[in-house]
């Protein structure tokens, strides 16, 4: 058996890459705090079971700046919007998510019921109409409203884009994307989001293959942050993209081979490129702000490599972001949360019978023992 001291020979300690060749330990012991290499793919597989010690050097040792970056362990759970005893369902927030399309309506319950399970007050759905019967019974809890997709709808008050205008208004948090489509509806709707920036603004899935697609469609948040003239635009919520690798590749026109070399670099960039958050899905999963901080995962397992799992995150993300966590801190938090509620569902299931529901159930078991 082999132990690595600090970490593997020729794993990098920045990116996690193999250069060349690498060392592939049984165990690493590395000293006072993990390097991002250690977290990242592939040195964490090539350093085994990484095990933190202490040798004298503590946080007063580093430069009074932010970190290069954090991770969580289940005592970061604290970190969780606190409960208050007089409480409605005002007081949670409300979260609206444009998702779903004709008969795919799956995304949208997932995402629904996951804002719900991380405690938000209330949680409207705007979706397809053919997706009605099916969303009433899966979630009489959330507040519905439909549109028609017909070509032919010339009321124009019944436009899609107009009904979701007159939606965004209500809520703390809008989430778009999961289910959602990639046709002149779907475009039409984020359009409407982006242009209307009255609340923080998450978008995962179809929102973001339409971003790669119309990238224009941020242009008028850009000329935003220009008039800004480098002040912090308090008028301006945040932006949330949720991409994993197949995803940033669209957006980025970088191939995902080179994504993978350098996860917070591109990570980064995004983010300070879209003035937002930027969370890149991956077996570890990376969390960056244009600020300059970086979240690296250590929940998870590969069970969740399954389909609408990233529908539950973006619900869990939308429902941190609605009882007022900000940006950087719910996309976080809302990860670690994520993979924790897929190992404590994966205890149950196996890491091969695990479906995006079953994450849900994890939720609402993780948070209980809290």
């Amino acid at each position: 058996r082999v132990l690595a001291v600090d970490i593997p020979s020729g794993v990098h300690a920045d990116t996690g890459q193999c250069m060349g060749e690498a060392v592939r330990a049984d165990v690493t012991v590395t000293f006072a705090f993990y390097k991002r290499g250690q977290l990242l793919y592939p040195g964490r597989a090539f350093c085994g079971k990484c095990v933190l010690r202490d040798i004298g050097i503590t946080e007063r040792a580093l430069p009074v700046k932010e970190p290069l970056s954090v991770c969580y362990d289940r005592s970061d759970l604290s970190k969780l919007p606190a409960r208050r005893a007089d409480s409605n369902k005002g007081t949670f927030g409300k979260v609206l998510l444009a998702a779903g399309s004709r008969e795919i309506c799956g995304a949208a319950y997932l995402s629904a019921k996951a804002a719900y399970r991380t405690g938000a007050g209330l949680v409207g759905l705007f979706t397809e109409e053919t997706n009605r019967q099916a969303l009433q019974q899966m979630l009489p809890e959330a507040l519905l409203t439909f549109y028609e997709a017909s070509p032919g709808e010339k009321d124009k008050a019944a436009c899609p884009s107009m009904l979701l205008a007159n939606k965004l208004f209500w809520p703390e948090v809008v989430g778009i994307g999961p289910g959602l489509g990639t046709d002149e509806i779907a475009k039409e709707l984020l359009q409407t989001v982006l242009e209307r920036p009255r609340t923080p603004v998450v978008i995962d899935a179809d929102g973001l293959n339409l971003l790669a697609k119309y990238p224009e469609l941020l242009q008028k948040r850009r000329e935003r942050l220009r008039q800004a003239e480098g002040d912090t635009p308090k008028e301006l919520p945040e932006l949330i993209v949720t991409p994993h690798m197949a995803e940033m590749g669209r957006l980025t026109g970088i191939a995902v081979s080179r994504l993978k070399e350098d996860p917070v670099r591109y990570a980064a960039e995004l983010a300070k490129e879209y003035h937002g958050v930027c969370v890149l899905k991956d077996a570890c999963t990376v969390v960056c702000d244009h600020r300059g901080r970086c979240f690296l995962n250590t929940s998870g397992n590969n069970g969740m490599s399954t389909g609408g799992s990233g529908d539950v995150l973006t619900g869990i993300i939308s429902g941190l972001l609605a009882q007022g966590m900000p940006a950087f801190e719910a996309s976080s938090l809302g990860v670690y949360l994520h993979g924790c509620a897929g190992d404590t569902a994966a205890a149950e299931t196996g890491e091969y019978g695990l479906m995006a529901g079953n994450l849900i159930d994890g939720i609402e078991e993780l948070l209980n023992e809290k």
